[in-house]
């Protein structure tokens, strides 16, 4: 996603997700770009990431990074680009019968 220019470089961020963890689905990473430059890489597990048995139980992970700030120079558009290694269909891990394809669920993104 591309955002509006910063008045002044990014030096950190922090990322609030809801990730879709079961014990058939135990494990699951998240990572977070700006403009390129890496600012988060983590590995959420069941249960001590929270254990989410079905998407909507509230269960949410707090992400921190820092930014190199010669990634987000003021003035520039940022580009904010989320991964994770896995989609899951709730159906398939048979904790509801939801067929839709879900990785995270972005609660909040805030930049500093």
């Amino acid at each position: 996603m591309e955002l509006p220019a910063p008045s002044r470089p990014i030096s950190s961020v922090e990322l609030l997700v809801k990730p879709f963890l079961t014990a058939l689905a135990p494990h699951q990473r998240v990572s977070l770009t700006v403009n390129g430059c890496p600012a988060i890489d983590a590995q959420l597990d069941f249960p001590s990431a929270g254990h989410m048995e079905f998407p909507g139980d509230g269960t949410l992970a707090l992400l921190t990074g820092q930014v190199d700030p010669t990634c987000t120079p003021a003035g520039q558009p940022v580009t904010v680009s989320i991964r994770t290694d896995r989609l899951l269909r709730p159906r398939d891990t048979a904790v509801l019968d939801d067929i839709r394809t879900l990785g995270v669920a972005v609660s909040h993104l805030t930049f500093r």
